[in-house]
């Protein structure tokens, strides 16, 4: 097994590149410091929970791989196409209130805050398949439709 390339101090580049495609958002003409910036503001809301492991289960999508997977068809926020990234966590109970509050609250110059949050902790699901969705998509008209800050649930 090769040695871990870490894009921030707790995120690998394993971590971040898209599941289907092992490609990471520069790789398709994203901004790398746009990225980076997202990782700092993780790094930044990890530090602010206590400094507890933030363990993603999906940062970046390429469009083909989001594409496979929408429902609607259309790019989403783990793209980067839509201004801002998206991280989803694997956290379950308390801590996944916790982990709302603080992410809702962390701020750095220059990064848009977090303002989508999804929820997927329905009970009888079992605790490995319950996540945390938050994104940093800006705020204002997405597709036509004022859509920021949004709060959502996902289906059991």
């Amino acid at each position: 097994m090769g040695k871990k390339t870490y894009l921030s101090p707790h995120f690998t580049e394993e971590e971040c590149q898209c599941k289907l495609t092992k490609s990471l958002p520069w790789d398709h003409g994203l901004e790398k410091d746009d990225f980076l910036g997202f990782l700092d503001l993780l790094e930044a809301i990890r530090t602010e929970w206590g400094n507890r492991a933030i363990w993603p289960s999906s940062i970046f999508r390429s469009s083909e791989h989001n594409q496979a997977i929408s429902k609607t068809g259309k790019n989403g926020p783990h793209t980067g196409l839509l201004g801002g990234y998206a991280c989803d966590i694997k956290v379950s109970g308390g801590r996944a209130n916790d982990l709302i509050k603080v992410a809702l609250s962390v701020t750095l110059p220059g990064i848009n805050p977090i303002n989508g949050i999804g929820i997927r902790q329905n009970l009888g699901l079992p605790h490995k398949k319950r996540f945390i969705h938050i994104d940093n998509i800006p705020t204002g008209e997405i597709d036509g439709k004022i859509r920021r800050p949004a709060q959502w649930s996902y289906p059991a």
